[in-house]
């Protein structure tokens, strides 16, 4: 049951789980979904009493004690990966065993939690069959992975800890030729052609890795695959790889998401990057003279940030012509999200050390008053520009590639509004360093909430226009469901 996919509310999901009874339920559970996964445990207890149920991912396995409290209806939690472990509950329940053999979960016995011996990783990704289909977006979109583990040691990340829940070698990767077929298949069973990596880290600079993708984009060729595809990097590995990257661009890659979080040496640290701005900066230019899309992941905003970090990281992205790179996975500047800070990751516990945890909207205090007001300004000029924004939000992967040319319409709004965008917030941190009153802040919302606003209306439309176009010919919506 695909909830985030379908759009579903918890009634939905209610309606749909007293028409299907099952007696063994398990559910993935994070922190983002983890309100939505409560009440959704708690309706599958009242409706199917005597069944079993199970939660995994990354927050049952961080935060094991807490979910035990706040899932009080469930029977045990997976820690770490769950294929292998998934199965063993399933045999070991259908030979009426106990669970204090099984490897890799924790249950509640005597009242207290107990947590059995850790489960071995998977070494050999290429066992794992492909996964079940069961939604096929009308994007013709799809994720699909090649690697699992990241070498990187980032301070807001928890993936290490997670991994370390299991005994083995975190970083492994599937064969290509193993990685191809199952595109193959998407793509002749089920029409995708676009493909989502959610790999942390699509390839190293190794021999080995070049060695795998050169197999890779062969594998591509050989079955005149014509697909596009989106990969994440690190900077250092767009620097060192750039005949991978090559290659790649050759047999269908797009977009290349670089998580350089910010240009200020002082979060680069906080966030324990180990990669400098000039490599960031270096890696971003790159690409632009490959002709190869961008997609920056950046974390402007962080507990312990001042205003003129801010304007200096603005002033950074305006001066490699960022505007000018847009396409349809850019998020504008003053949407990127503020620095998360999830549980089980090094920088939870020092915000939390320093006694800044909160329930606001990120999370945490900014240490710096102007910076709490800059974000609320910012806020503020988020609900000028959805609405605009929310015109430019057709999918990476339109639903045949002829729409693709006309696409071309919404990135130029796109790139005008990246362009009014940056100005604005860089003649904010200007307003704030100089004069700091709220007359003067809020003259420079109602600027440019005016250019906005004057923006040719013939662009706009024109990517009105293609975008009702979009939504009538979406009728490749499928949902396959087998029970």
């Amino acid at each position: 049951m695909e909830c985030p996919c379908l759009n579903m509310s918890l009634k939905d999901a209610e309606v749909f789980l007293k028409k299907h009874k099952f007696d063994v339920y398990g559910i993935t559970v994070l922190e983002f979904n983890l309100m939505f996964a409560i009440h959704l445990v708690k309706k599958i207890k009242e409706i199917n009493p005597d069944s079993f149920i199970f939660i995994g991912g990354y927050y049952p396995t961080i935060c094991t004690e807490e979910a035990f409290s706040l899932f009080k209806d469930i029977n045990c939690c997976v820690l770490g990966e769950g294929e292998l472990t998934c199965l063993e509950i399933i045999k070991e329940l259908g030979c009426k065993k106990n669970l204090d053999k099984i490897d890799g979960i924790a249950y509640i016995k005597d009242n207290t939690v107990r947590i059995n011996k850790k489960r071995l990783l998977i070494e050999k990704l290429d066992i794992l069959p492909a996964p079940k289909v069961t939604y096929v977006p009308d994007t013709l979109c799809m994720p699909i992975i090649s690697t699992r583990g990241c070498y990187g040691k980032c301070s807001f990340c928890s993936i290490r800890t997670y991994f370390q829940s299991c005994i083995g070698e975190s970083i492994r990767t599937r064969s290509p030729e193993n990685v191809v077929e199952e595109m193959k298949t998407l793509y002749e069973k089920h029409r995708i052609r676009f493909f989502s990596f959610q790999d942390d880290i699509f390839f190293i600079n190794s021999k080995e890795d070049k060695a795998r993708i050169n197999i890779f984009c062969k594998g591509i060729e050989k079955y005149n695959l014509n697909v596009r595809f989106r990969i994440s990097l690190r900077s250092s590995e767009v620097l060192t790889c750039s005949d991978s990257l090559r290659r790649l661009k050759e047999v269908g890659l797009d977009i290349v998401f670089i998580g350089v979080e910010s240009f200020v040496d002082r979060q680069l640290k906080l966030f324990n990057k180990d990669i400098s701005v000039k490599t960031n900066i270096e890696a971003i230019l790159m690409l632009q003279q490959m002709d190869i899309n961008y997609c920056l992941g950046l974390i402007l905003l962080d507990p312990y940030l001042n205003v003129d970090e801010y304007l200096y990281n603005i002033r950074a992205l305006k001066n490699i012509n960022h505007f000018k790179y847009c396409n349809n996975d850019t998020i504008l500047t003053s949407f990127t999200s503020p620095l998360v800070a999830f549980r089980g990751s090094p920088i939870y516990d020092k915000i939390k050390s320093s006694k800044m945890i909160s329930n606001n909207e990120v999370g945490y205090i900014f240490a710096d008053d102007k910076v709490r007001v800059l974000y609320q300004y910012i806020r503020k000029w988020r609900t000028i520009l959805y609405p605009f924004v929310s015109m430019c939000n057709i999918s990476v992967s339109l639903p045949d590639f002829e729409i693709k040319n006309e696409s071309k319409d919404i990135l130029v709004l796109k790139s005008l509004l990246a362009r009014h965008d940056l100005d604005f917030l860089e003649e904010l941190c200007i307003a704030f360093s100089s004069s700091n009153n709220k007359k003067s802040l809020d003259d420079v919302v109602l600027k440019y909430e005016a250019l906005i606003n004057n923006i040719d209306h013939r662009v706009i439309k024109k990517v009105n226009h293609d975008s009702e176009r979009y939504k009538i010919n979406r009728d490749r919506k499928t949902f396959v469901t087998e029970f």
